[in-house]
């Protein structure tokens, strides 16, 4: 949904790196979505990670919402709405995990969704400038191989840097709180009307 219609203008870059899908998503003021048709026509299991690159935008997912500031990064779901609010000028670095993927590392990656990690410092600014540097290799072709070690290296990072960032917001009772969301969410998205 574009805040002016007359007025709209994106971009999409995207690089696939072995199961891992990298793009660059620019776009004046809008709103991006993944309805419950899209999550139902889909039925993907991938992960999202956004990485604020320029201007800021608000994620939605599972009754919580962040705003990213450049720096900062998030993770969505693909298995369950969500919408991402842009200013102008707004640009992501958009990773797509594979669910398997983090499942390895998280026992439920769905936890993290929408929750605002500060990129600035810490083991989170180690994550986004490896993404950022990995990005610019691969969008220069310098490196057109994905070692597994190498895509391993890259999910560890991301998965210490979301326990890191989100633990404090994982309480026992926002858990429960967020297990009912996703049970609701989940049972939405499949429902349908057999006509």
């Amino acid at each position: 949904d574009a805040a002016k219609p007359d007025c709209f203008e994106a971009r999409l870059r995207r690089i696939g790196w072995g199961d891992v899908v990298f793009a660059t998503p620019k776009a004046s003021a809008s709103i991006v979505r993944r309805t419950a048709e899209h999550v139902r026509k889909a039925r993907d299991d991938n992960f999202l990670l956004h990485v604020q690159t320029s201007g800021r935008s608000l994620n939605q997912q599972a009754g919580r919402q962040t705003l990213l500031e450049v720096g900062d990064f998030t993770l969505c779901t693909t298995s369950a709405p969500y919408a991402v609010h842009v200013d102008n000028d707004t640009e992501h670095l958009v990773v797509r995990l594979p669910g398997a993927m983090l499942r390895r590392r998280l026992v439920h990656p769905e936890d993290f969704a929408c929750i605002g990690i500060d990129g600035r410092s810490g083991i989170a600014a180690v994550a986004v400038t490896f993404l950022r540097t990995l990005w610019g290799q691969l969008a220069c072709r310098n490196l057109t191989t994905a070692p597994p070690e190498m895509a391993n290296c890259m999910v560890d990072l991301v998965v210490t840097a979301l326990l890191d960032g989100g633990a404090q917001v994982l309480s026992g009772e926002s858990r429960q709180v967020l297990r009912r969301q996703q049970l609701l969410t989940y049972v939405n998205a499949r429902i349908r009307d057999p006509d």
